[in-house]
C-alpha cells in the first residue's frame, strides 16, 4: 500500500492582485492551502474609480474567492492575521464575522508550514490633520460605494432653493487630492459624469459642478515618462479640471482644503488618494522590513529575510533588496504567479533548484 502523501499547510494571507493569482496557480493538491483575508473577494482596482459615478456596478469589479476557494479544496477565513510568530510558525488571527447570536468571536492561533504574505497597502494620510475623519479613500470597493453616495447627496442638496449661489457652487467642488493613475484616474471619470450625466439628470446645478485635482509635485503621474506626463496633464485641463500643481495640503475639515499657499478651498467632498503606506502587520515591525518600515525585505527569490525560507511575501507588501518594484497591480499579479509556479516545481520535484524572476512588466497603469 502506497504511503499517504502529507502536504505541507501553505497558508496565504490576501486576496489582492498578488494573492488572489497565487491561489489560482497553487496546487492544492500538493498543499493543505488556507486562506486568511479581510474581504471575500478580488477587486479589479482599475476600474474602482467608474463605480465612483455609475458607468461600472460595483458587482462587475469582484470576483468571489470562495468558489475558487472550495472548486480547488482549500480553506477559507474571513478574518485579519495580527501577529507572526516565526519560531513557532503560527499567526494569530481576528475573526471579521460578526452575528448576534455570538458576542464576541475569539480570537485563534493558525499554524503554518509555509506563509505568503499578500496583504498589501492602505491609504497613507502622511498624518495630515483630518484627512482620517474628512476625506474619503478610493482603495476598497466600499470606498467606491461612499463616493457614489455622497456624490448623489450633494445633487440633491445643491437642488434645494433655499441654498445662494455662493452656497451651491462651494457644496459642488470635489476635491482629489494625488496626481497619481488613481487620483487623475477619478477626476476624469468625475468631469465625464458632469458633462454626460449631471448636465441632464440635474441641469439647473450642473455649471456650479467644480473638479479640483491636487498634486504636490510639479507634474501628474511622476512614474510615468515627460510625454505620457504632458498629454495627461492636457487632456485633464481640457475635461475642465482644475489641476494645481506643486499643492501641498496641510488640514483637511469637513468642508474645507488647507494648502500650503495659506489658502483655504472650499469644497463638499475630498478624496484622498496619494499613495499608499504598510498595514498594521507590516510596520508592526514582527518581520523584516525595507528601511522605511513601509514593506516586508524580499529576497530575489521573493522570501522574507531572516525567516528560514518558509514566509514569502508579494505584492505591494513586499520590496526586493535587490531590485526594487513599484507597487502597482501588473508586479504584484506576476508576482503571485511566479511564486505559485516555484512552489508548484518544489513540491513536484525531488531535487529543484529555483531560479529568480528576472524582469516584470510594468506597463501602464494600476
Amino acid at each position: 500500500m502506497a504511503a499517504a502523501i502529507i502536504r505541507q499547510k501553505l497558508v496565504v494571507l490576501g486576496t489582492g492582485w498578488a494573492g488572489f493569482r497565487f491561489i489560482r496557480d497553487i496546487d492544492s493538491a500538493a498543499y493543505a492551502v488556507t486562506i486568511v483575508s479581510m474581504r471575500d473577494h478580488m477587486l479589479f482596482t482599475p476600474l474602482l474609480c467608474s463605480t465612483a459615478v455609475g458607468t461600472l456596478e460595483h458587482r462587475s469589479i469582484m470576483e468571489p474567492v470562495r468558489p475558487v476557494a472550495a472548486r480547488k479544496q482549500m480553506a477559507f477565513i474571513l478574518g485579519e492575521a495580527t501577529f507572526i510568530d516565526t519560531t513557532a510558525k503560527t499567526l494569530h488571527v481576528h475573526p471579521l464575522a460578526s452575528v448576534p447570536a455570538l458576542e464576541k468571536i475569539p480570537d485563534f492561533d493558525l499554524p503554518y508550514d509555509k506563509l505568503v504574505v499578500a496583504v498589501g497597502a492602505v491609504p497613507n494620510t502622511f498624518g495630515i490633520p483630518g484627512v482620517r475623519e474628512h476625506a474619503l479613500f478610493m482603495k476598497e470597493v466600499n470606498d467606491g460605494r461612499r463616493v457614489r453616495a455622497r456624490i448623489h447627496a450633494l445633487c440633491e442638496a445643491a437642488m434645494y432653493p433655499s441654498l445662494t449661489q455662493q452656497q451651491r457652487a462651494e457644496l459642488l467642488t470635489v476635491v482629489v487630492v494625488g496626481g497619481g493613475p488613481t487620483g487623475v484616474e477619478l477626476a476624469s471619470e468625475l468631469s465625464d459624469y458632469i458633462q454626460e450625466d449631471v448636465t441632464v439628470d440635474y441641469p439647473e446645478i450642473a455649471p456650479y459642478f467644480r473638479v479640483v485635482l491636487l498634486e504636490a509635485s510639479g507634474n501628474v503621474l511622476t512614474m510615468f515618462d515627460a510625454s505620457l506626463r504632458d498629454y495627461a496633464l492636457q487632456r485633464l485641463r481640457a475635461g475642465r479640471i482644475d489641476v494645481r500643481l506643486s499643492a501641498s495640503v496641510k488640514a483637511v475639515t469637513s468642508s474645507r482644503v488647507a494648502l500650503s499657499t495659506g489658502e483655504q478651498l472650499p469644497c463638499g467632498l475630498v478624496v484622498w488618494s496619494t499613495g499608499v503606506g504598510p498595514r498594521p502587520l507590516v510596520s508592526a515591525g514582527t518581520l523584516p522590513c525595507d528601511g522605511r518600515r513601509t514593506r516586508l525585505q524580499t529576497d530575489g527569490w521573493l522570501r522574507v529575510e531572516g525567516t528560514g525560507g518558509s514566509v514569502f511575501a508579494i505584492g505591494d507588501c513586499a520590496a526586493t533588496e535587490a531590485s526594487p518594484l513599484p507597487a502597482i497591480a501588473q508586479v504584484a499579479e506576476q508576482q503571485g504567479r511566479w511564486l505559485a509556479q516555484q512552489l508548484n516545481m518544489a513540491a513536484s520535484a525531488a531535487a529543484h533548484t529555483p531560479s529568480p524572476p528576472q524582469s516584470v512588466e510594468t506597463g501602464a497603469g494600476a
